[in-house]
């Protein structure tokens, strides 16, 4: 029997169809199938061959083996040509069974000062308030000197929010300043004490996220790592600053904690002055005594910051 063709073409929104009304004879239709992985199915009594065309580009080809094959399409078809070996009215059916995307990266950006942000889009925020100051040291020649506490870092918020273009982003200052953006919010570090007479100052205290200053002769400790609060950003943390060592301490200077985004400021003491926060959100280090009578001012924590993965629309 002659090959002959035939254009027909039956279609469904589950499946798109050619029936084959006689065994070798080529049936052509013009179907849209986006690029994917598709199942072709028939009667298994019969073996049916399907041609894939893109315009008047041959692309693929498959048969039929038992009643059903699967085939993987790299772009869209716009034309196919189907025959079968044996049987009457044989109806082949293509299933889109998968479709290959193809992803972008969304966009991280830092942001360290407050500005409106021009994105559209989802984002996805971690925002960090600003560290909390050191406390100052007491000293006046005849008492015991009583040296100040850390500051403690700023809080750390994770969340999801609408990028609209016009999203009014808040950075909390050093000293304690709240982050926000979006109806999230990030609280700002507490300030250390200071030293007095009646006693030695105390670190801040840690707000939600944060990390709280060491009191006189400690370190300071380190937020959660960011990491932990969502995997899509860098691993890191902040904290808060070192509290103040009198001048018969040891050892003699104290430690601010966090590393990553922010590292909370050293203690004074005997070796020097306290330091102020650095990176993002970290506290001041407290106020130490070089002498009995040296008292030394707290150091400034560090300002907050915001980083955004933003998915555009």
């Amino acid at each position: 029997m002659g090959i002959s063709q035939v254009p027909v073409v039956t279609t469904s929104t589950l499946a798109q169809t050619v029936t084959a009304a006689s065994a070798n004879t080529v049936y052509y239709a013009y179907p849209t199938l986006t690029a994917g992985s598709y199942t072709i199915t028939c009667a298994s009594s019969t073996n049916a061959t399907v041609d894939f065309y893109a315009g008047t580009t041959f692309v693929s080809t498959a048969t039929t083996v038992t009643g059903s094959v699967t085939v993987n399409l790299a772009q869209t078809i716009t034309k196919v040509a189907v025959y079968t070996n044996t049987g009457s009215n044989i109806v082949v059916s293509f299933q889109i069974t998968g479709q290959s995307l193809t992803p972008a990266s969304g966009t991280l950006n830092t942001y360290t000062s407050s500005q409106t942000l021009s994105t559209v889009g989802a984002g996805y925020v971690v925002l960090i308030g600003g560290g909390g100051n050191g406390g100052s040291s007491f000293a006046n020649g005849s008492n015991t000197p009583a040296p100040g506490g850390g500051g403690s870092s700023g809080g750390i918020t994770f969340g999801k929010i609408a990028l609209t273009g016009s999203n009014a982003l808040v950075i909390g200052a050093a000293g304690g300043g709240s982050t926000t953006l979006g109806g999230l919010s990030a609280a700002g570090g507490n300030n250390g004490t200071s030293g007095s007479g009646g006693g030695n100052g105390v670190g801040g205290s840690a707000p939600t996220g944060g990390a709280a200053g060491g009191s006189a002769g400690n370190d300071g400790s380190a937020t959660a790592n960011v990491n932990t609060l969502s995997p899509l950003f860098t691993s890191g943390t902040t904290g808060g600053g070192g509290g103040g060592v009198s001048y018969a301490g040891s050892p003699a200077r104290r430690s601010g904690g966090g590393s990553g985004y922010g590292t909370g400021g050293t203690g004074g003491g005997v070796a020097g002055g306290a330091s102020a926060g650095s990176g993002v959100g970290a506290g001041g280090g407290g106020g130490g005594n070089s002498s009995i009578s040296n008292s030394q001012s707290g150091a400034s924590g560090s300002g907050g910051g915001c980083y955004v993965i933003s998915i555009p629309s």
